[in-house]
């Protein structure tokens, strides 16, 4: 939008059915604390997981489990850097701050949320 100062692409993977996993990436992209968190390049995994969280899904009945979400930061195409993982199976990671900071530097930053099925 106008006055964007990053492109962040969010990738939200196996949820209950593409409707819900559309619905979970749209709440996380246009949650304004996520945006927040882009624009001050902080690698926030509680803003991603909360707006998943509160996403409106549509039927049939599922939930994301909070004890299953993995969320990694990734690099943009052609950069050489590693993934920066900050949660696995719902359990922060140690982020080491300097490497946060080098991917979300950049104008492009991709996000990949893994809800590993979810609760049905």
């Amino acid at each position: 939008g106008e006055g964007a100062e990053k492109f962040v692409q969010v990738r939200v993977r196996h949820a209950g059915t593409y409707e819900q996993t559309h619905a979970i990436a749209a709440s996380i992209s246009t949650s304004a604390l996520v945006k927040c968190a882009m624009h001050g390049e902080d690698a926030n995994w509680g803003r991603i997981l909360c707006a998943a969280g509160y996403a409106a899904l549509p039927a049939p009945a599922w939930a994301v489990d909070p004890s299953k979400v993995h969320v990694t930061f990734e690099p943009p195409p052609g950069v050489q850097e590693a993934p920066l993982p900050t949660l696995i199976d719902g359990v922060p990671q140690v982020v080491d701050e300097a490497h946060a900071a080098r991917l979300l530097r950049h104008e492009d930053i991709y996000v990949d949320v893994d809800l590993q099925g979810g609760t049905w």
